[in-house]
């Protein structure tokens, strides 16, 4: 066999969106998901605290996190000791 048909038979890379490129999206989703959105509330609660007019935007931003929380106690735990102890937040 010739290097040409040799090259041939080698397989092409797909036309369109890489593999690669959805696994990267799945994963800044996820991470965005499980990690950020969660962290997210401790600056959120302590923007509170100055700011509460803002009250009904925070409510409904976390209402998801708090649904979780509520019937999650080990969420829960992690939350408030989140917001107490690394946000300094009463």
């Amino acid at each position: 066999m010739d290097e040409t048909s040799a090259r041939d038979l080698a397989p092409q890379p797909p036309n369109g969106p890489q593999r690669g490129s959805h696994c990267a999206w799945v994963l800044q989703l996820l991470f965005l998901l499980l990690v950020a959105y969660p962290l997210s509330l401790g600056p959120a609660v302590k923007l509170l605290k100055s700011y509460p007019a803002i009250r009904p935007l925070v409510e409904a931003a976390y209402a998801p996190l708090v649904f979780l929380a509520d019937r999650w106690s080990l969420l829960y735990d992690f939350l408030s000791w989140y917001i107490k102890t690394v946000w300094k937040v009463q």
